[in-house]
């Protein structure tokens, strides 16, 4: 290849690769772009050769390709890299090059390259990596919110065996959280499995939730002090396979004791309203009644007896 012969012989076999190719000089020059090459970047190919080449590089790669190609041509190691390259119609894709110098006992003769169009790979990579992004930010944020909810969360298995819950379910079962782990709810809540036992096998058989169920029991954490609570089920799927049933527990026995109370405050104000009313018409009455004695007794003549008893 140190002849002419031999360098058009190598560009012809150049021309028959599927891929971009090129050769550089020993100082990495390029000196020829197969056709491959020249028809994804729709130039002419004097504008590609020498350090031209560097135009159809985008600009975020630009100066980081170049110094690493520069010095690969310093040292004679090979060059491997990433970076994305313009097409004719002004996009950029994702290319994989890599050059090694061909050389023969007197040194070396010129580097070949091949870059190889990895756009889809790239862009699935990057798909992927965005995904895992989101699901890691997903997790982080249901285990914030289960951790610092005040609100009960926990996920059996079809089982009916805690595999998550969080302190505030916990709390309100009376057992901590890691107690729960593996065992059914028939065994943590025994009070509370009669009801919602029927309500979540109907849930493994239909797909369907249950929501706003009021339930009212004891649990270990206040024995012998019913409490209520506002419960919630929904069957989880992964692929249209049930993993489990999700469980959304709030706590209202504080809050049917406050309505209770508001209750018997509201029957207080209606009796003293009740009251403070017949007073009101009482004493209407017994005005009425003392003005119309008054207007008898004027009728009366001043020595009948029965206006000294009336003053009595």
């Amino acid at each position: 290849m140190r002849t002419p012969e031999g360098l058009q012989i190598t560009r012809r076999l150049l021309d028959g690769v599927a891929d971009i190719a090129w050769l550089a000089s020993p100082d990495g020059h390029v000196e020829a772009i197969n056709k491959a090459g020249v028809d994804y970047f729709g130039i002419p190919v004097d504008q590609l050769l020498g350090d031209r080449w560097d135009s159809v590089l985008h600009p975020d790669e630009r100066e980081s390709v170049v110094q690493q190609w520069k010095q690969a041509a310093r040292t004679g190691t090979s060059f491997t890299a990433e970076y994305r390259l313009r097409a004719a119609s002004g996009a950029y894709r994702w290319f994989l090059t890599r050059a090694s110098a061909l050389g023969d006992e007197h040194g070396l003769i010129r580097w070949l390259g091949i870059a190889t169009d990895i756009h889809e790979r790239k862009q699935a990579e990057r798909a992927l990596l965005y995904a895992r992004r989101q699901s890691e930010e997903l997790v982080t944020l249901l285990n914030t919110i289960q951790t610092a909810a005040p609100v009960g969360f926990a996920f059996v298995s079809p089982q009916f065996r805690y595999i998550r819950i969080n302190d505030s379910l916990a709390a309100m079962n009376g057992v901590p959280a890691e107690a729960h782990i593996g065992r059914t709810i028939e065994e943590v809540v025994p009070q509370i499995w009669p009801v919602v036992e029927p309500l979540l096998r109907r849930i493994l058989d239909t797909g369907e939730p249950v929501t706003n169920l009021e339930l009212e029991g004891e649990t270990p954490a206040h024995p012998g002090e019913k409490r209520y609570w506002l419960a919630n089920y929904y069957p989880v799927r992964l692929h249209g396979e049930l993993l489990g049933i999700g469980t959304l527990t709030v706590e209202t026995t504080e809050h049917r004791r406050l309505e209770e109370q508001l209750r018997q405050v509201q029957k207080m104000d209606a009796v003293g309203r009740l009251a403070g009313s017949v007073a009101h018409d009482f004493n209407n009455l017994l005005t009425t009644i003392i003005g119309n004695a008054e207007m008898a007794m004027g009728d009366l003549p001043p020595e009948n007896p029965e206006i000294g008893r009336a003053h009595v």
